[in-house]
């Protein structure tokens, strides 16, 4: 059983994150044993990778999503499907960068 989870973008975003989670136990029976607000243990199951973007300057940047936390919320009134919350990190890091945006200021203080 997997579901997939949209987060709406902040305003002045340029992209949209979806989210899919898949459930080990197709059963509901670990989900229904666990109270809301319980962070629950999870392992990754196949890695997504990373993802380049290239900006309106010429730069281009590498970005990883990764997970650091999974919370049971309760159920959908609606479907009776459990509600999880996944707190998310990201992994910045510089692929490209054109030479005129490199800007180099001389030492000041103690490195002098």
């Amino acid at each position: 059983m997997s579901l997939k989870a949209f987060i709406p973008p902040l305003e002045g975003a340029r992209f949209v994150v979806f989210i899919k989670i898949t459930l080990i136990n197709a059963r509901p029976a670990r989900a229904a044993m666990a109270s809301p607000g319980e962070l629950l243990d999870f392992e990754i199951l196949r890695e997504c990778g990373w993802m380049e973007l290239k900006l309106a300057n010429g730069a281009v940047i590498r970005v990883k999503v990764e997970p650091s936390a999974v919370m049971y919320a309760g159920n959908d009134p609606n479907s009776g499907l459990p509600i999880f919350m996944v707190s998310l990190g990201a992994i910045v890091s510089l692929s490209k960068i054109p030479q005129e945006m490199i800007r180099r200021q001389p030492p000041s203080g103690a490195y002098k």
